[in-house]
């Protein structure tokens, strides 16, 4: 009786969080639409944020409302067919099913353990040691990568995972966090080429044609990024009494996991050179100009080739191709979002808002667009739509337009959902990162980052005369 009446107070619950998820974005309709916002505005809105709760709260799985999402875009004539399933045709989802082959790959024929083991040990063998390892890993892949070793850097952290031995749970969602700050959270800092070409043609149009940013550029600006990922690492150590794991991770332990595996077998050799292959393919793309997903979109495949055999049928049962729709809809936000004209309705709402006020005052302004932007549009789709109306803002405000660019970037890494960046949906597909812990760690990380910003970053970059 005592489990009857949980199940039944479980599903309650459920029911009054669906109410809500439903209730919520209807209130927006009470809102009066006009020529800024328009009709087709506000019912993205409406069902953008419907779809969003559901994600956050996983009242259906994730692949239903993926699917929900571009169905009610299509439905409610706000997008054509093609606008809202338009994500297929985006390399970044492609990019992606290659870097979740890939892993499924490298598990099977045992290298990702031997890598996760050797990480481990090489970072101290505890479980601490493998939280910082996660995030090293991803800053020094996307270092060596210019930010495209990112998925790479996502399987590594996932194998770590799996190494330990970890299920979904706090101490998993950890290491994802630490691996989605190195993967995900360093391309804001490291020159990232898709990124810095974007500002780099809108300083040039609405600025001047000599003005570009240099190889440490992003750096010097958004360096700061570091110790509030670090901050917020170490937080959550101490929030999950991390140091109690110690007696059940310790070197000792992954140095026999790692010699019981013996020597490398030609199957893992085989895929080491695939690895090996796709990380200097990675490398040459800064030089050859060739897109970094055209490496995803080929060498994984290739593993399954006759003779080579590393993948196989079970490889693509093991595979989980469902979160791959649950990445499309994410990206498919931003593509019908840009169409129904959500940055342009951004930029009008905030000139008049900004008339009078402080520098500071200004970038708190502009950090709070971006991050309300990004949880409605991609990286690439905010900085395509946002950069050109911010160096705008700023020029006439009296705000250094480079400055302002690097403040609409670092707002590219305060989130709070899985779908807000592709490396943080890549590092939650696997499974292992609870979304309560999800939205939690990065609302904290958010709120360091922003504390930051205001109590040093912008003291110092005013000083220098860098904002």
């Amino acid at each position: 009786m005592n489990a009857e009446n949980t199940a039944y107070a479980f599903q309650i619950r459920k029911l009054l969080i669906f109410v809500v998820a439903i209730l919520f974005p209807l209130l927006i309709f009470l809102v009066p639409t006009n020529q800024d916002f328009t009709p087709q505005l506000r019912t993205y809105f409406v069902i953008t944020f419907f779809i969003i709760i559901l994600m956050a709260t996983e009242l259906v799985p994730l692949f239903v409302s993926a699917l929900a999402l571009g169905t009610l875009y299509f439905l409610s004539g706000i997008a054509d067919i093609q606008t809202a399933f338009g994500y297929w045709t985006s390399t970044i989802v492609w990019m992606i099913l290659g870097g979740l082959i890939l892993s499924t790959i490298l598990e099977q024929c045992g290298l990702l353990a031997r890598i996760a083991y050797l990480i481990i040990c090489k970072c101290g063998g505890s479980f601490n040691g493998a939280v910082i390892g996660s995030f090293l890993v991803g800053i020094a892949l996307n270092l060596v990568t210019f930010c495209n070793g990112w998925i790479v850097a996502c399987v590594l952290v996932y194998g770590l995972c799996k190494a330990m031995g970890l299920e979904r749970s706090h101490q998993a969602g950890l290491i994802c966090l630490a691996g989605a700050l190195g993967a995900n959270g360093s391309v804001i800092y490291l020159y990232h080429p898709g990124y810095i070409a974007l500002i780099d043609s809108s300083l040039q149009s609405q600025i001047s044609p000599d003005m570009m940013v240099g190889l440490f550029t992003p750096f010097s600006y958004l360096g700061w990024a570091i110790p509030c990922c670090l901050l917020t690492i170490f937080t959550f150590m101490r929030v999950y009494n991390t140091s109690d794991l110690k007696d059940k991770f310790n070197k000792a332990i992954f140095e026999k996991k790692l010699s019981d595996l013996g020597k490398m077998s030609y199957q893992e050799k085989l895929a080491l050179g695939f690895v090996t292959v796709l990380i200097v393919y990675l490398i040459s793309c800064q030089f050859t100009k060739l897109p970094p997903a055209y490496g995803f979109m080929s060498i994984p495949y290739l593993m399954f080739l006759p003779g080579l055999e590393l993948g196989n049928a079970e490889t693509i049962k093991r595979t989980n191709l469902a979160s791959i729709f649950f990445i499309g809809a994410c990206l498919g936000i931003g593509i019908v979002g840009a169409k129904v004209g959500f940055g342009d309705f951004l930029t009008k709402l905030s000139v008049p808002l900004l008339q009078g006020y402080g520098k500071l005052a200004i970038c708190l302004f502009f950090l709070a667009i971006g991050i309300v932007a990004n949880i409605l549009m991609t990286p690439f789709a905010m900085l395509s739509c946002l950069v050109i109306p911010f160096l705008q803002i700023a020029s006439t405000l009296g705000v250094n337009p480079m400055g302002a660019s690097f403040i609409l970037q670092y707002a590219t890494d305060l989130v709070f959902f899985p779908h807000e960046a592709a490396g943080l949906m890549i590092m939650y597909s696997y499974g292992m990162w609870p979304m309560k812990d999800f939205i939690i760690q990065n609302t904290v990380k958010t709120t360091i980052n922003v504390a930051f910003f205001i109590c040093l970053m912008y003291p110092v970059m005013s000083y220098f005369g860098m904002i």
